[in-house]
Formats: C-alpha cells, sequence, structure tokens
C-alpha cells in the first residue's frame, strides 16, 4: 500500500520501501497562528526500520505523516499525555 497525499495522490518520490506506514491525524494542525510549527516534507530518518518518512500534507482538515518501512508487520499506534504525543511501535 502507498501513502497518498491530501490529494487522495499516491506520494512521489521517496516514500518507497517494503511498505509505506501513513497516519492521519484529524483534527490537527502544524501552524501555530501563522507560523508553521512543522514544515511539509520528507527526509531520510536514519534509521533500522523507517527508511523515509515525515509530515507530506497539511490542510484545512488535518495533518499526514507517512513513512517507508524496511521491515516490521507489528504496529501499535498510542497517544500518551504529560506532555501530549503519538507513540507508534513498529516491531
Amino acid at each position: 500500500m502507498a501513502a497518498l497525499d491530501c490529494d487522495g495522490e499516491e506520494i512521489t518520490p521517496g516514500i518507497g520501501g517494503a511498505s509505506a506506514l501513513e497516519i492521519r491525524l484529524l483534527p490537527a494542525r502544524a501552524r501555530d497562528g501563522s507560523e508553521v510549527a512543522v514544515p511539509v516534507r520528507t527526509e531520510d530518518l536514519g534509521m533500522v526500520r523507517f527508511q523515509e518518512g515525515g509530515l507530506v500534507c497539511e490542510d484545512q482538515e488535518g495533518l499526514i505523516w507517512a513513512a517507508s518501512l524496511t521491515e516490521g508487520t507489528q504496529i501499535r499506534a498510542f497517544e500518551l499525555r504529560s506532555p501530549n504525543r503519538l507513540v507508534v511501535d513498529i516491531r
């Protein structure tokens, strides 16, 4: 399965690997007022299971974060508080 951008188009180039992980955060925003807090871009993550990833979409409804996975099939995502954060566990 390929990761998709805000328009539903497959993300190219880059997000490749054995499989793609896509996380949609609705509602969410990448801006603090008029200042961009998180830029829309992907980069080489230099990690064992994550090949490349980043924020691929920001629109009025929310955010889409995507990453290419080199391996791993068991994925858990959960929310932690104080401070608020999202944890993605890939095995």
